[in-house]
């Protein structure tokens, strides 16, 4: 669609300054051919800034260029993997022709600890909509890596949480 304007937008200013001589309006088309490379570079640069990355501790979610967040291994309960359709409904609201489209993909829903905090530092530095009751929401494209990624996290977290402290028998109390 932005390709079909731009090259519309220059044949239009192409044909007004060349062959009706008027390179006022000519001008002005060629200036209309400069919106779609700007909104083009706008929805790269976005989708340039919404990343999910991973590391030893937790995950950073960035959902645009104002919106970060940190979420802790130690602070996810569980992960799960639910169509668009259960989490929509979940929600409440009406779906659209776009989303109805969307019904059968699946999304990453992670589940926090059961923090209230928690829950409404995410939904206030993300924004409402990807936190729901206590559920993460995330917007990847590649939902299977991540969940394998989340899923090691927790298995390497949860595994440095259950080792067992040395020390004697008895505890404290020495020998007898």
């Amino acid at each position: 669609m932005l390709v079909v304007w731009l090259l519309a937008a220059l044949a239009l200013g192409g044909y007004e300054a060349f062959v009706r001589h008027r390179p006022q309006d000519g001008f002005v088309s060629l200036m209309y051919a400069f919106f779609p490379i700007a909104f083009a570079l706008a929805l790269y640069l976005y989708g340039a800034l919404a990343t999910v990355s991973f590391d030893d501790d937790g995950m950073r979610i960035r959902y645009g260029p104002f919106r970060r967040a940190r979420v802790d291994f130690a602070d996810i309960d569980r992960v799960k993997l639910e169509t668009v359709e259960h989490l929509w409904q979940r929600s409440g609201r009406k779906s659209s022709r776009m989303i109805r489209s969307l019904y059968k993909q699946k999304s990453l829903c992670v589940q926090l600890k059961p923090d209230d905090r928690m829950a409404y530092d995410l939904a206030r530095r993300l924004g409402a909509r990807l936190v729901f009751d206590g559920d993460l929401v995330i917007p990847v494209t590649h939902v299977e890596d991540a969940m394998g990624a989340i899923k090691d996290g927790l298995v390497q977290q949860r595994a440095v949480a259950a080792v067992p402290r040395r020390g004697h028998r008895r505890g404290r109390r020495g020998r007898r």
